[in-house]
């Protein structure tokens, strides 16, 4: 691929980044409804959307990869049981994985 064009395609994977801080703030909120049977409370500090779309601009194509990848274990994650927080938080852990290795500064929340 010519330069010129990889640097196109590399612009219009991170101009579409933003819509993966979209993606985090409303995970965010699946998720609080999700382990809150198991006695768990919202985040703090609050998932802020203006630092993370700034910060998009940090990001490669595979870190958005990544992200991607991250957003999509978390909408699958199963309510947690109180009977079994630790199922659950193993879950999440794991969700985790993809998010090693994002570029210094992609994704500040």
């Amino acid at each position: 691929m010519p330069p010129r064009a990889a640097v196109l395609v590399l612009g219009l994977v991170l101009a579409g980044c933003g819509s993966l801080c979209a993606r985090a703030d409303e995970a965010a909120s699946a998720f609080t409804a999700r382990a809150m049977p198991c006695g768990a409370t919202a985040p703090t500090p609050r998932f802020d959307r203006q630092a993370c779309d700034h910060s998009m601009s940090a990001c490669s194509a595979e870190d958005a990869r990544r992200l991607d990848a991250y957003f999509d274990c978390l909408e699958r994650l199963p309510t947690c049981d109180p009977g079994a927080p630790a199922a659950f938080s193993a879950a999440v852990l794991a969700c985790a994985d993809p998010m090693q290795g994002l570029s210094a500064g992609c994704f500040v929340q």
